[in-house]
């Protein structure tokens, strides 16, 4: 590694560690990150002129209702899923050509303390459920990981391709970031996957980007426990149904500022995308129930032309067209037959 790389990556270490952890983690995080590191990202070979629709679909409890009757519209788009969507049957319907994770729990677990213990061991299933399972899938899929954590993936599956995006957080000049997050460098935000999602879209020169699932309301269940004084989130839940148990969870090394911090850089990196990119790719949040204000709101009618509805009308047309033919040819023998 060179030393601009290594000044690179120092400036972005801070901006990471500053955001994201404690004192106590902090020290052995940088040491992951600049024996692990790799410079550039490979998401950016995946760019072509061709890409076009990309549907990008978050776990929020709103996808449910939104995408009932264009499932089979959506499947014939290309299509970006996510962190646990494999477990559910809406995957092997979409057949999504893309998979992102980001979450450091699918690489490393626990290490850095994210979690109670106790709420961590009954999520852990869970994440090595999601990991079994992209590894023994026999379909085609392109996995997009943070490139920190893509040595720790041990599967090796012919189906699937791995590509990689650096997880680094960067605020900076507007031409810089623009600069770094097309080739995904960086990004503006880690603490959503949804984040790297669209980033990633954008590098692989989507024009349009549509958002399924985004509801991004997790902070209206913030709660404080009056007792041990922690922080804890309660029915945190996703359009799958799952235990009720794995709906409420509990931070260990997290406090209420942080946290509404951290969504503060969720909710600017949004607006930081639509500001820098949304003349050049177009990006809709299709989500009927939504917080995210930074892009403009789009139905999937009025994007696929009418869904399941558009179905029966071409189905009641061919009736008619049939029905039409059939009284025409009678007609015809009716009168002696065709001259």
């Amino acid at each position: 590694m060179t030393f601009i790389e290594y000044f690179y990556y120092f400036i972005h270490c801070r901006v990471y560690l500053a955001s994201e952890r404690h004192d106590a983690d902090k020290e052995a995080l940088a040491k992951h990150l600049l024996t692990h590191i790799k410079f550039c990202p490979t998401i950016p070979s995946l760019r072509d002129g061709k890409n076009d629709e990309l549907f990008i679909i978050a776990n929020g409890p709103s996808l449910q209702n939104d995408i009932g009757g264009y499932e089979d519209l959506i499947a014939s788009k290309d299509v970006l899923m996510m962190n646990n969507a494999i477990q559910t049957p809406l995957f092997a319907k979409l057949q999504p050509k893309y998979y992102v994770l980001m979450d450091s729990m699918y690489f490393v677990g626990n290490a850095y303390r994210d979690l109670v213990e106790d709420d961590f061991h009954k999520m852990r299933l869970v994440f090595e459920k999601t990991l079994d399972m992209l590894s023994a899938l026999r379909n085609n899929l392109i996995l997009l990981v943070p490139s920190v954590w893509k040595h720790t993936l041990t599967f090796s599956n012919p189906y699937m391709r791995v590509y990689t995006y650096n997880v680094f957080g960067f605020r900076g000049f507007e031409w810089l970031e623009k600069i770094v997050y097309k080739n995904t460098l960086s990004i503006p935000s880690n603490a959503c996957v949804l984040v790297p999602a669209i980033v990633s879209a954008i590098a692989m020169g989507y024009k349009r980007i549509y958002l399924l699932g985004c509801d991004q309301n997790a902070f209206l269940g913030y709660c404080v426990d009056n007792t041990t004084n922690k922080l804890s989130i309660r029915d945190y839940k996703h359009f799958y149904k799952e235990a009720k148990e794995n709906t409420h969870a509990r931070y260990e090394s997290m406090d209420m500022g942080e946290r509404l911090y951290h969504d503060h850089l969720i909710f600017g990196a949004y607006s930081q995308l639509q500001k820098l990119f949304g003349s050049e790719y177009r990006i809709f949040n299709c989500s009927s129930s939504s917080m995210i204000d930074a892009f403009p709101r789009a139905s999937l009618d009025s994007v696929l032309g009418g869904g399941v509805n558009r179905y029966l009308l071409i189905s009641f047309l061919l009736l008619s067209l049939y029905i039409s033919c059939t009284f025409t040819k009678d007609s015809k023998f009716a009168h002696g037959g065709v001259r």
